[in-house]
């Protein structure tokens, strides 16, 4: 049998053009296997026997290709295989069959498998020395403690600056005029701010008792692993107008990608953090006011609460986003619509003008060992996701993160007198106004949960990322509705973060005007 390695490769090429670009590894298989090709008589029965041999090859190698770690070409034996039988053209044409599949499958999986990037798939907990973080507190570099917040840090207060009548909420960024001594900004028109209020935490709980000395602190682990097998990858492309090769420990710390088609998404990795966050792909999306040329268009546009679906109704778009893209849950509980909104349009006296949302979030509340995590400001935190109401898609998911962390034992507080003294306040970063009206609000028992916090180092351009064991004191009791956004006060007990000092605002003399920062 005559057959030469270009009629072979002819065949294998019909069966799959995409095997051109392996031509050299090509030639090295089929010169084993014409090197092994013994001389048999060619009967029915041997073809009997070829088909089924070759079936079964097939199967298995189906069956191997299901894990991305085995390479099936490495398994198969086409020694042990050639040495049964010899070919005639008719049977060469299904052992091509069976190559070709195998050289497909082993093709495509070590091309995955060289490029499979794993940001973490589960939690995982390493447990370190003791203090292994150094204080727990602001810190320059020689280690010394800072009393000073970071630049940009957003701080949690019991008494809102901006709180109008009895409730408060986030407002925009307000800067004040020269009665505030705030340097570089003038005078101007804009909004009142009247006399502050301070809210005063009352704890109607049952007795703490605090036995246990020392809690484990955890911090998450970035793995810059995936920035740098990305990173090599990039020295292989030519820009055409940029020689990459040329730049040397190369690391990719952003990898950012869309969907081209309508309702598609942006998809942002950040691999340095180790975070995934998706939106809008904003030129895919339409946006029913862009034409708008008046308020009367605009207000033709707004939604009224009858547009707002059920809460089960949210949670199950959420759900099946989740489901469709593969979002892995396992580290999170179960899930839960935003609706603070709410509070404002059922005080509003005129519902037609009231604010009904857009966009409805979503939240997966981040679990470690079964506990829920906080932010400072008494929410919980985790993996958020945002539904658009208008077209009942999701439209954007952010704190998707890899939960890798260190854990490292640290001194905790005993004394329930210095927890309460702190809850009272609203937190660590809560204070309270000299003056002006106080609200009270009821704090319920404690539990133990978690507090995400960040450990900024002055002088450092990078921060740890803490997640501490906290007392979460419920709100109970909130006849006013002060600080809707709260739903707890939490104190963490490690006890370096009980000593920051972060001060009190100075009270004005008079009503400040303030005009919003642009």
């Amino acid at each position: 049998m005559n057959i030469s390695y270009e009629e072979i490769l002819n065949e294998l090429y019909e069966l799959d053009p995409n095997l051109r670009t392996h031509e050299d590894k090509l030639k090295i298989i089929l010169n084993q296997l014409l090197i092994h090709k013994p001389d048999i008589e060619i009967n029915e029965q041997f073809k009997q026997a070829l088909k089924k041999e070759l079936l079964l090859q097939a199967k298995n190698l189906i069956i191997e290709t299901k894990n991305i770690n085995n390479t099936p070409m490495s398994n198969f034996s086409f020694s042990n295989l050639l040495r049964s039988f010899s070919f005639t053209a008719a049977g060469l044409s299904l052992l091509i069959v069976v190559v070709a599949g195998s050289l497909y499958f082993s093709f495509s999986q070590q091309r995955v498998a060289g490029t499979r990037l794993s940001l973490g798939t589960k939690t995982e907990i390493v447990s370190v020395a003791d203090r292994a973080f150094g204080k727990l507190v602001n810190q320059n570099i020689n280690g010394e403690m800072s009393q000073d917040l970071a630049v940009g840090e957003k701080t949690t207060s019991s008494a809102s600056p901006v709180a109008v009548g009895s409730a408060s909420t986030e407002a925009p960024a307000v800067i004040a005029d020269s009665k505030m001594a705030a340097p570089g900004f003038g005078g101007g028109g804009g909004l009142i701010m009247p006399n502050p209020y301070s809210v005063s935490y009352v704890y109607k709980g049952e007795p703490l008792e605090l036995v246990t000395e020392e809690v484990g602190v955890l911090r998450r682990i970035k793995n810059n692993t995936s920035a740098s097998q990305l990173g090599s990858l990039l020295r292989s492309i030519d820009f055409g107008f940029l020689d990459v090769s040329k730049f040397t420990n190369i690391e990719l710390q952003n990898l950012s990608f869309i969907e081209n088609k309508d309702f598609g998404y942006g998809i942002y990795a950040n691999l340095y953090d180790n975070s995934i966050s998706i939106s809008e792909n904003w030129l895919k999306w339409p946006n029913p006011t862009s034409a708008c040329q008046d308020q009367a268009c605009f207000d033709s546009f707004r939604l009224s609460i009858n547009d707002i679906p059920a809460d089960e109704e949210v949670i199950a778009i959420a759900n099946d986003f989740m489901q469709t893209y593969g979002v892995n849950l396992s580290g999170y509980g179960e899930p839960f619509v935003s609706n603070e909104w709410r509070v404002w349009y059922d005080q509003a006296e005129n519902k037609n003008d009231a604010y009904v949302p857009d966009v409805l979030q979503v939240t997966y509340p981040l679990q470690i060992d079964g506990s829920d995590v906080y932010d400072d400001s008494g929410n919980k935190n985790g993996l958020v996701i945002n539904v658009n109401v208008r077209y009942k898609k999701v439209s954007g998911l952010w704190n998707l993160m890899a939960q890798n962390y260190e854990k490292s034992m640290y001194e905790a507080e005993t004394n329930a007198e210095a927890i309460l003294k702190i809850a009272q306040r609203g937190g660590i970063y809560g204070w309270q106004w000299e003056n002006g009206t106080t609200v009270e609000v009821n704090l319920g028992t404690p539990t133990l949960h978690y507090i995400r916090m960040w450990n900024y180092q002055t002088g450092m351009i990078e921060s740890d990322e803490l997640y501490v064991p906290a007392l979460v004191f419920p709100i109970i009791d909130n006849p006013n509705n002060a600080d809707i956004y709260r739903k707890a006060v939490v104190v963490p007990l490690a006890k370096d973060l009980l000593q920051v000092d972060v001060g009190v605002p100075m009270p004005l003399a008079e009503p400040a005007v303030l005009r919003i920062a642009e």
